[in-house]
């Protein structure tokens, strides 16, 4: 696995984690426990997916984080520190 797809999987987890949380606000009304426990598992898969992505999304060869603006990501074909080819 290249570490493209496994940008994808993470960003997917952070999807997930993101959508969790959105629909812990359904269950404040309904139970203020249950609210906080699906709340805190949302943040746990927010928080956990952003160290993923910090931890992952580097180089292989030279370990330096690869950069994350938008619209870079496509064109990411070498890394920018050490040129080893990416894809």
């Amino acid at each position: 696995m290249n570490i493209f797809e496994k940008r994808g999987k993470i960003i997917r987890l952070l999807i997930l984690g993101i959508v969790v949380s959105y629909l812990s606000i359904i269950f404040m009304r309904v139970n203020l426990n249950l609210f906080y426990i699906v709340a805190s598992i949302g943040l746990i898969l927010i928080v956990t997916s952003l160290i993923l992505l910090i931890k992952h999304w580097r180089c292989p060869k030279c370990n330096h984080l690869l950069d994350t603006r938008k619209g870079q990501n496509s064109d990411l074909l070498f890394c920018p520190h050490c040129g080893e080819k990416l894809r």
